[in-house]
């Protein structure tokens, strides 16, 4: 009997699980399995990312085994992306030029990071906080760097501000809300969670909608500009992203030919 051959678009933490259960449930010599990871690396704990500052590796924070996929014959194409998918024919074109056929297709894409449309948020030294090359960039920044600040004031955002911190880094925390975590936290929650962070040596700016950040001529330094009227002059900002799946792409690739192909 040939093996099913099965593609798995998305190789971070569910992605990565789901080979994990499959192994553990299944004989590997089943499967012809494929594997396409956008990022540069194999799945890793993106929970504990922040960590990552503490001193911790790529390694440690590595979700997957030594050895593992290639013990079951698991083909990870790192660092290359799909582009479209042929249901009817029931094939992936990648970002590589690379052609992989498939009998059953697994659709774990995750999100992506959707970043408020703040003018000059693509200047230089202006970073999303989500990956560990996100965060490479970041430290190697902060070197350099005496001021800096995190956009957002929610969990992920005073972890960033933390980690901020312990580089060095004089750290402000822009939050739009009147409040930190304010989804999470009623008012007296959020002023004992302001005089905490706070007394750790991180400054809290909440109410604040960061409007515009600007570029000091060829200076490394920034402004960034709020709806009030108030500036904060910086060397680094990162921001945290609104995450949304990460499937836009999906309705012209998954559905090329006619609208029968959605059955």
């Amino acid at each position: 009997m040939s093996k099913v051959r099965l593609a798995i678009i998305g190789n971070g933490m569910v992605g990565h699980r789901f080979i994990e259960d499959l192994l553990d449930k299944s004989d590997a010599s089943l499967f012809d399995i494929t594997v396409f990871c956008e990022e540069p690396r194999k799945a890793y704990d993106r929970v504990h990312l922040s960590s990552y500052f503490s001193h911790h590796t790529a390694e440690e924070l590595s979700l997957v085994r030594e050895g593992f996929y290639e013990k079951h014959g698991v083909k990870v194409l790192v660092g290359e992306r799909a582009i479209t998918i042929n249901r009817q024919e029931k094939v992936i074109h990648s970002s590589a030029g690379r052609t992989v056929y498939y009998d059953k297709l697994i659709m774990a894409t995750g999100s992506y990071p959707w970043i408020p449309p703040i003018k000059g948020s693509e200047t230089q030294d202006c970073f999303v906080y989500r990956t560990i090359e996100d965060l490479n960039a970041i430290e190697a920044c902060a070197r350099r760097s005496k001021r800096g600040a995190v956009v957002g004031g929610g969990l992920l955002g005073l972890e960033a501000a933390g980690a901020l911190k312990n580089l060095g880094v004089e750290t402000h925390v822009i939050e739009f809300a009147p409040m930190l975590m304010a989804e999470q936290l009623d008012q007296m929650g959020g002023e004992q969670l302001r005089r905490k962070i706070e007394s750790m040596g991180v400054r809290v700016h909440t109410s604040k909608n960061t409007q515009e950040i600007v570029q000091q001529g060829n200076e490394a330094r920034k402004t960034m500009r709020f709806a009030d009227g108030s500036e904060l002059e910086v060397d680094l900002s990162s921001s945290l992203p609104v995450f949304a799946p990460a499937t836009s792409w999906l309705p012209s690739a998954v559905w090329p030919s006619h609208s029968a192909a959605g059955s």
